[in-house]
């Protein structure tokens, strides 16, 4: 029997999740099967913090790529898994190789990273690069992805909203923003972020939201494409503490609960995929966003 159908029958009895996790381990093993991964969703954690490092799959990392990627080799691979794979850190971007502080990002993830790491995995467990999507733990109990967004060297990857910890990695960001360290040292003091790109069919928008304290005059601010597109905020527009404002294009906004300004008759945004950068009056990039 997999993995899976063992859940099924041990939910049906109605074993809590750790209970779950422990029993399909060890059952694994009783049978010299391959280890269990160790699934964020399914052992139904509160808090990154509260993660089990000892039932996670350890890992040695043999080479960095940047500061949210490296390869590693895993003695005792579970299913799913190879005994080399080239891991990205789940939920987070820190900045390419050649952007700035993107060798800062990468120090201080080879600096944490220089002894054994252990990986959890949430739903989605690979990317359109076949690389192993995890949440990266340290012996104790330290999340990588989280030291970098608290460090501010990397932002949310807001492409992953339906990740298990995506409120939490959100919080660490807001901190680090209105710390105004790392990426945010000098900028983006109003708070304002790109949350989502949506786009279906001719309809399309882009997602604002103010994270600040303070109401966030957004005139003239601009969102562009990695083609060179952009899309003008116009004038007179305010956006209150917590609040969210669609910028349409294209035909016009996709359903959307929030106010929605529909600015430009031209699509901008792919479907299989873009980045986004939001420019204040003087041109100054205070948010990036890919998908």
């Amino acid at each position: 029997m997999t993995v899976r159908p063992l859940i099924a029958m041990f939910r049906s009895a109605g074993l809590p999740a750790a209970a779950l996790l422990a029993l399909v381990a060890a059952g694994a093993g009783a049978e010299g099967r391959r280890p269990a991964v160790y699934d964020v969703t399914a052992a139904g954690l509160p808090r990154y913090q509260d993660a089990d490092v000892r039932q996670m799959t350890p890992a040695t990392v043999t080479r960095h790529v940047d500061g949210d990627t490296f390869e590693v080799a895993i003695a005792d691979p579970p299913h799913g898994m190879r005994a080399t794979e080239k891991i990205r850190l789940l939920g987070i971007d820190t900045p390419e190789l050649g952007e700035p502080l993107a060798a800062e990002a990468q120090d201080l993830t080879a600096r944490l990273a220089a002894g054994p790491v252990y990986l959890a995995l949430d739903f989605k467990r690979r990317d359109r690069f076949d690389r192993l999507l995890a949440f990266v733990y340290l012996r104790d109990g330290t999340l990588l992805n989280a030291e970098l967004l608290r460090s501010g060297l990397a932002v949310v990857y807001r492409a992953d909203d339906l990740m298990y910890f995506f409120a939490q990695f959100e919080d660490l960001e807001r901190e680090a923003r209105q710390e105004g360290i790392g990426l945010w040292e000098g900028r983006n003091t109003a708070g304002v972020v790109v949350v989502i790109i949506r786009n279906a069919g001719r309809d399309e928008h882009v997602e604002l939201r103010n994270d600040g304290s303070s109401p966030a005059d957004i005139s003239g601010w601009r969102i562009a494409d990695d083609d060179g597109d952009a899309l003008a905020v116009p004038k007179d527009t305010v956006l209150a503490p917590g609040s969210t404002l669609a910028v349409g294009s294209g035909a016009g906004c996709v359903d959307t609960p929030h106010p929605c300004l529909h600015v430009s008759p031209k699509n901008i945004w792919s479907n299989s995929g873009d980045a986004a950068e939001l420019r204040d009056r003087g041109g100054t990039v205070v948010h990036t966003y890919s998908y």
